[in-house]
Formats: structure tokens, C-alpha cells, sequence
């Protein structure tokens, strides 16, 4: 069990890429402490600019964790970051949420909402200057990538609450040629509600609970379709749901 002794000294939403060459690993996490706090506005607004790092060879020795910041000084927190090695770029893309404040506003006391940011890297060292990803006028968190036959899929939670929107909570898809486009298209929202939803023929049917983010599809050594596996918190506690989501037609199905 890895745990962290810089920045908060918490540390949650962990997230594994091996380089292109194969021959190391790289571990991402959320600097967030929670425990003795549960604040979750504050968290927002003087959260951590930071990443924490591990490295290792072989996934079971792994380095001391460090301290990378990739975002700028009007960001009030650093989420859930995950990382994409893109050949296009030639260097790892790493991608995670911010509320951004206005440059007038140092004390991050205004209103405003989560954005997908992101940052290149080719060591977890040394960024580039963090940029806006996803910009949807709302809270969006918790983005997942995968290319699948030359087009990237990206998934993303619509932050917004069940009285905002009918899709508040769930998930939504889009597609692009180039990962770092701002404006990706437009596939599928509502993905995980399963009493209801839309009448497009792409969108989900709407699940009871309160899904959160979803987590990575699976790459690699797998049956074809991609297979993404949304998270869900419900009464019950959080359940694992499997839905299939062939990335030629993205309609997704539960399987329960």
C-alpha cells in the first residue's frame, strides 16, 4: 500500500501509465487530504496545485512520492488527474479538474466551476503551462481517454445536480481526430440513467443513485468492444457496472 507524506498527506484517485518504451510505470494521484476536514467547498478553493508521483519498474517497487504542480496560481484544486502518452505529441498529455478564479480574486472567494485542464510532460518533472480542456460553462470532472481506430473517446461527468439537469451526475461522450482538440463531438450524454432520460436514440436509459466518475476504459489485451466501467454511489455503497460501449456506434449497454 502506497501512502503520501508530502503535500496533504492524502492522497486518493490513483492512476497507473507505463511508458512507450515498457520499461517503467508511472502512479498519478489527487494531493487531497479529507480526513478531519470534509469540507468540500474549502477544497475547492485552496486545494492543492499539485499531482503526487510515484515511479516504478516493475509495479511492485515503487519511488518515494513527490510533488509535481501543474496548475496555474487561479486554480482552487487539482483532481483526479490520469495521463495519456500521445504520439501525435510525443509526450505524456495529463489531464485533471480545476475551478478556475478570476486573476482578481487571489483569495478564490468568487463562484465557479470545475474544467478539465491539462498539461505535457515526457518525465512527471517537468510541465508546460496547464490549458483548458473542457470548458462546458459548468462543473465537468473526472475525464477518461481512450483511442480506439484512430479516434480519441473521451468520457466526462457532468458535475451539475439532478435539479440543474436531467443529465447532472451522469456521464458524457465525445469523440475527436486529435487529443488535444478544444472541441471535441458531441456523442452520448446521460450515459448511466437508466429511468428515463432522452429521446436520442444515443443517449443511455437513466439508473437510479448518484454515479461518480468514470473510471478508464479498458485497453490492451481485451475483447473488442473497448469496455468502459462507470462508478456508482448508491445507498447500497459504490457498485461496479460494466457497459459495453463500441466506440464505432457508442451505445452503451448495463450489463448488471
Amino acid at each position: 500500500m502506497l501512502t503520501s507524506t508530502v503535500g496533504t498527506r492524502g492522497v486518493r484517485d490513483p492512476f497507473i501509465i507505463r511508458s512507450p518504451q515498457g520499461d517503467k510505470f508511472y502512479q498519478i494521484a489527487t494531493d487531497l487530504r479529507m480526513h478531519g476536514n470534509g469540507n468540500w467547498d474549502q477544497v475547492q478553493r485552496t486545494g492543492s496545485k499539485s499531482i503526487v508521483v510515484w515511479e516504478s519498474t516493475d509495479l511492485v517497487n515503487w519511488s518515494v512520492p513527490r510533488l509535481a504542480r501543474v496548475s496555474p496560481d487561479t486554480a482552487g484544486n487539482t483532481w483526479a488527474p490520469e495521463a495519456y502518452y500521445d504520439e501525435g505529441v510525443g509526450q505524456y498529455v495529463v489531464f485533471w479538474a480545476s475551478k478556475l478564479y478570476s486573476a482578481g480574486d487571489p483569495n478564490h472567494i468568487g463562484n465557479t466551476y470545475n474544467r478539465m485542464m491539462y498539461a505535457t510532460t515526457s518525465d512527471f518533472r517537468t510541465f508546460s503551462a496547464a490549458q483548458v480542456w473542457v470548458d462546458k460553462g459548468y462543473s465537468t470532472i473526472d475525464s477518461t481517454l481512450i483511442k480506439h481506430n484512430g479516434t480519441y473517446y473521451r468520457f466526462t461527468k457532468d458535475e451539475r445536480s439532478s435539479s440543474q439537469t436531467p443529465c447532472g451526475k451522469f456521464i458524457l461522450a465525445e469523440r475527436s481526430t486529435t487529443m488535444l482538440n478544444r472541441n471535441y463531438s458531441f456523442l452520448a450524454d446521460c450515459l448511466g440513467n437508466k429511468r428515463g432520460g432522452t429521446p436520442a436514440a444515443t443517449r443511455c436509459a437513466r439508473r437510479s443513485g448518484r454515479p461518480n466518475s468514470p473510471p478508464p476504459p479498458l485497453r490492451g489485451n481485451v475483447p473488442q468492444p473497448p469496455v468502459l466501467l462507470p462508478e456508482q454511489h448508491d445507498a447500497r455503497g459504490p457498485e461496479a457496472r460494466q457497459q459495453l460501449t463500441p466506440a464505432s456506434e457508442v451505445r452503451p449497454r448495463i450489463q448488471i
